[in-house]
């Protein structure tokens, strides 16, 4: 392949998920594809079906086109069919670019049949970590599909943080075909345009003298969601007008129903409040700044875009020091042990007693992002 003489590129994106959808990587894709199309490039995304969303579209410049997946064997069944309208889509492309997940697969595929370069954006890589979030016979399963996913012969390598780096290249990947591109962040959550109006606190039903701690995002088994809930009893004992927001995705929602399950085992209905997620943005950072307290109990973390939406707003942050969280983190916060109940009810009442760390702000913006993924193409072009 080489590089088109105008230097636009034909680009197609082969996701597991893109917007709607909510989750990190999906806010990670959308602002790339939509920067990149910005900038002059062709720009097109193959990915599965919501629930009302349209099968083709276009959004910001970026071709989108869904396809309807059963929900049944969703992982087995994803490569069968998206193959086909990726191998049409992809005729025309300069550079297919995925992500870990199962996407990876049908990508690989596609790639080696029209004989395209190929980028793997692999958020992280859990290796022997999968025996801390699943059963024994899953962790094996996972680790093995992970290994074969992270060793197929991908053209190049991209991770967002250097812990992430490291697994990757733990888990057997040459170090000269793995690159580092922090993830974009500027715009969304600046800390001086949010002042708390108490809409968060509305929704709890609770005034402006208890302490809100919250918790937002998937409910994910690398989330850390379990340990969090079993550390509410305690820290209501050290803080009494404590409370809990969990402004939690339905996604994955095997997950959502054990959670929902451990907090009405656990008789914590009165002081954990489950919040439907925000599709907008401002809207999310708007109830946030009524915090006191964002708790980001991760068992992993490939970048962390949670700690620095948290950060950027200015709220205390209690984070498990994994991954790529002690890169990433500013502000006032407080590191704690991972999978500890106990290291979470002290890292509430350090920031209760404002016995936190500080750090000054760290800069991550979508235009650096931009401008390293351009320039990786072009080289591989």
């Amino acid at each position: 392949m080489r590089l088109p003489r105008d230097g636009r590129m034909r680009i197609l994106f082969l996701l597991t998920n893109y917007f709607p959808y909510i989750g990190g990587s999906e806010e990670v894709f959308k602002h790339l594809a939509e920067g990149l199309a910005k900038r002059g490039h062709s720009v097109q995304v193959v990915t599965s079906l919501l629930p009302g969303t349209p099968s083709n579209e276009e959004l910001n410049q970026v071709s989108i086109h869904r396809c309807r997946i059963p929900r049944f064997a969703y992982q087995f069944l994803y490569t069968f069919f998206v193959l086909f309208p990726a191998i049409r889509m992809a005729r025309d492309c300069d550079i297919i670019h995925t992500s870990s997940n199962y996407s990876a697969l049908a990508a690989r595929v596609v790639s080696y049949l029209l004989r395209k370069p190929l980028v793997l954006t692999c958020h992280e890589v859990l290796g022997k970590r999968w025996r801390q979030v699943e059963t024994p016979l899953r962790a094996r399963v996972y680790q093995w599909v992970e290994h074969l996913v992270v060793n197929a012969p991908y053209d190049r390598y991209v991770t967002g943080s250097q812990a992430a780096s490291k697994d990757l290249i733990q888990a057997g990947v040459s170090p000269d075909r793995v690159s580092v591109i922090y993830w974009g962040f500027d715009g969304l959550f600046p800390n001086d345009q949010y002042e708390s109006e108490g809409k968060l606190r509305r929704l709890c039903g609770i005034d402006d003298h208890a302490f809100l701690c919250v918790y937002y995002g998937r409910p994910g088994v690398t989330k850390g969601v379990e340990y969090l809930l079993k550390a509410v009893p305690e820290i209501q004992s050290k803080i009494p007008d404590s409370h809990f927001a969990l402004i939690l995705s339905r996604e994955p929602e095997e997950r959502f129903r054990s959670i929902c399950g451990q907090i009405k085992e656990d008789a914590l209905v009165s002081k954990v409040h489950l919040i439907e997620p925000f599709s907008d943005r401002a809207i999310l950072a708007q109830h946030l700044v009524d915090a006191n307290c964002i708790m980001i109990p991760s068992i992993t973390e490939g970048f962390g875009l949670t700690t620095i939406e948290a950060c950027n707003l200015g709220i205390p942050v209690v984070a498990s020091c994994v991954g790529s969280i002690p890169e990433v983190i500013f502000g006032r916060y407080v590191l704690v042990e991972p999978c500890s109940p106990s290291a979470l009810v002290d890292g509430a009442v350090r920031i209760f007693q404002r016995r936190w760390e500080q750090a000054p702000p760290k800069l991550f913006t979508w235009n650096a992002t931009v401008n390293s993924y351009e320039q990786l193409y072009e080289e591989l072009l």
